[in-house]
């Protein structure tokens, strides 16, 4: 597996043979390895946006900032079984990951408008949902670019338009994460503490 550098310029993907598999508890026909993009290409870009301005250069184009709490917003989601995002050593990064973009977020003073929402009470309005296993869990953001950056960085998830709707509908838990027990864990170094992801769920 290629080691993740700070800033990514592209992404490379190469399709095994096609097969039927059960990948991140979703049923799928194929199987796709993606060399992931760190997560920084996303978080800095507004930052290279400021440093070009500075320099007297003219700044890339950014799609706006849509405010989470104001009104009904756009929400997108990247949607996959509980197991998958919070017991699935492939993902045991996924913490720090969501923790440096929490951090930018506090130094833009901006609001935060990702969460992660257990068995959301909209997913039923998606057919293709019913062949993630239970429970799902929904990675939900107003931002449609960094849900598709994060599609593209955990691959075996589904992508959803969830369309427009208030933060309280978008973030509407109807289930818990279930308890894991440390028995399932096969690396040789110690995970996260459980329940990391409770500080990305909303209240």
């Amino acid at each position: 597996m290629p080691t993740e550098t700070m800033i990514v310029t592209s992404a490379k993907t190469c399709v095994a043979p096609v097969a039927t598999s059960r990948v991140g508890g979703i049923r799928a026909a194929g199987t796709k390895s993606t060399m992931r993009p760190s997560l920084a290409r996303v978080t800095l870009s507004r930052r290279a946006s400021a440093v070009a301005v500075s320099a007297g250069k003219k700044a890339p184009e950014m799609p706006p900032i849509v405010s989470p709490t104001d009104g009904t917003p756009e929400w997108f989601a990247c949607v996959a079984c509980a197991d998958f995002y919070f017991n699935d050593i492939q993902n045991e990064a996924l913490a720090e990951q969501l923790r440096e973009l929490r951090r930018y977020y506090e130094e833009q003073e901006r609001e935060v408008d990702f969460f992660f929402v257990c068995e959301p009470e909209w997913l039923n309005k998606f057919p293709q949902a019913k062949a993630v296993r239970k429970p799902a869990v929904a990675l939900v953001s107003t931002d449609k670019t960094w849900i598709t950056f994060m599609k593209l960085r955990l691959d075996r998830v589904l992508k959803l338009d969830v369309g427009p709707m208030s933060i309280d509908e978008a973030t509407k838990s109807t289930a818990e994460i279930p308890e894991y027990k440390d028995s399932t864990w096969r690396a040789p170094y110690t995970p996260y503490s459980k329940g990391w992801w409770e500080v990305f769920m909303r209240k």
